[in-house]
């Protein structure tokens, strides 16, 4: 089954017409590995090192102006975190064209556990092992990021927000949420596309106001501008740039998606003692859904 067909089929069955992150998650696990070969294997015509080059680029751009701030910037480098990696066929490619020196931490998190695993394989096959050993995969979804407020320098998403059409606003405060410096936007530009592929977009359940709701946001977005580097014409892509610019920080590092306090790793979970909840870690993969919590008040008695 296609990703369009599952999700169609299912909202059918539930006689409605929004996207949801159950849909999201069921067709997307079911597909995985299926980018993972495109890419890696090579099973396709498409120039994916034309589409990473220029959005290596933007985010170079990005990072130079980070690192120039050297009070909002750790003396290591930059956290860096692309939102619904999938199974890192982007990520890994524009993780090649950065300079490694000017990153600390790299996150990158999907809602599928299993293109998690496909995005772990891809970036050891795809990178280096300095690169790879600085990146940590977990699950999570993007309305609720189990990270503090302004803890992750440079975030990024590519094709991820483009399923949550009229989730907009809520996407957008939760991304901006977790952004210290920027937040980088590559999802269908329903306003630059034409007649065609807006009604497509719609079809589908797209996205189609990120830009306004930025603005009303009151988000200073910098750049709104079409990528030209397409696998559809029918799907457009846009790129927004925003910048945040927060003075003030909170440590890179996994939290509660429920109450947002730091995490701590044990074995085979991540426990939270202020909420006394635990998050099994899964192959290597902290589970950090809302739904992965486990009530474990007697956690410290038994650890």
């Amino acid at each position: 089954m296609r990703e369009g067909n599952i999700v169609k089929w299912i909202k059918e069955q539930e006689n409605r017409e929004e996207n949801n992150v159950d849909d999201i998650l069921i067709s997307y696990d079911f597909q995985a590995g299926t980018y993972y070969n495109l890419y890696v294997n090579k099973e396709t015509d498409y120039n994916y090192d034309l589409e990473h080059e220029k959005i290596a680029e933007i985010i170079s751009s990005c990072l130079d102006q980070i690192c120039g701030e050297k009070s909002a910037v750790s003396p290591h480098g930059a956290s860096f975190m692309e939102c619904g990696v999938g199974e890192a066929t982007t990520f890994s490619g524009v993780l090649k064209r950065l300079d490694m020196s000017k990153l600390s931490r790299i996150f990158g998190f999907d809602v599928s556990w299993s293109r998690i695993k496909y995005a772990d394989k891809c970036l050891r096959v795809m990178n280096s092992e300095e690169t790879y050993q600085k990146v940590q995969l977990f699950t999570a979804d993007m309305f609720h990021i189990p990270l503090k407020d302004n803890s992750i320098d440079l975030v990024y998403t590519a094709y991820s927000v483009e399923p949550n059409g009229g989730k907009e606003k809520k996407i957008l405060e939760e991304l901006y949420r977790v952004s210290g410096e920027y937040l980088v936007l590559i999802e269908p530009a329903y306003e630059l596309a034409g007649e065609k592929a807006k009604k497509r977009m719609l079809e589908h359940g797209y996205v189609t106001r990120l830009y306004d709701t930025a603005l009303e946001l009151g988000y200073q977005v910098l750049s709104y501008e079409l990528l030209h580097a397409d696998i559809n014409q029918l799907n457009p892509t846009g790129v927004m740039i925003i910048k945040k610019g927060s003075s003030q920080r909170n440590e890179a590092k996994l939290c509660c998606p429920i109450t947002k306090q730091y995490l701590e790793r044990h074995y085979d979970a991540m426990y939270c003692k202020e909420s006394y909840l635990a998050y099994p870690i899964l192959k290597n993969v902290p589970c950090l859904l809302k739904d992965n919590a486990i009530i474990a008040t007697k956690w410290d008695v038994f650890v």
